[in-house]
């Protein structure tokens, strides 16, 4: 699927509470913030990181079970790739009568933790699904690829 918002249009997005608020999040938001501003190049959307209290398009948040997000079918094999650290994010997609916003799940727990590059690149690579990007690495960005170790690659 290529992009669903039209061009032009602007997406916006903000954190959501979680664990890793509580903590500190000073650390993440330079490679989030990299990773969500490359898609108005790619698709031509407007993005706006939102800090008050308007409607937001795409909330990201940080969870460490799946289970903490209750608009999450319960999928046992989902959780289980998220509590072992395998999964590092989850998107819902823009589909037609998606409730907005759409939500970008990051996993508090991911393999070898959080560097720079690979929160920039899964986040890069969810935002595109709240985009509307599939897995389709012929008619998509490459940082749409599967899995983390191709886009990183490549």
């Amino acid at each position: 699927m290529a992009g669903s918002w039209p061009p032009g249009v602007t997406v916006t997005w903000t954190f959501g509470v979680s664990n890793i608020l509580a903590q500190d999040l000073s650390a993440a938001v330079p490679p989030l913030e990299a990773g969500i501003m490359t898609w108005p190049a790619v698709c031509g959307v407007e993005v706006e990181r939102v800090d008050d209290n308007r409607p937001v398009c795409v909330l990201v948040c940080f969870l460490s079970d799946l289970a903490e997000d209750p608009t999450v079918p319960p999928d046992q094999s989902a959780r289980a790739n998220w509590l072992s650290g395998t999964e590092a994010g989850l998107t819902d997609e823009p589909i037609d009568g998606a409730t907005l916003p759409l939500k970008l799940r990051l996993n508090e727990n991911v393999i070898g933790g959080w560097t720079y590059e690979k929160l920039l690149q899964v986040v890069m690579h969810e935002f595109g699904h709240a985009l509307g990007f599939d897995h389709s690495p012929k008619r998509t960005p490459s940082c749409m690829e599967a899995t983390l170790d191709q886009r990183v690659a490549s």
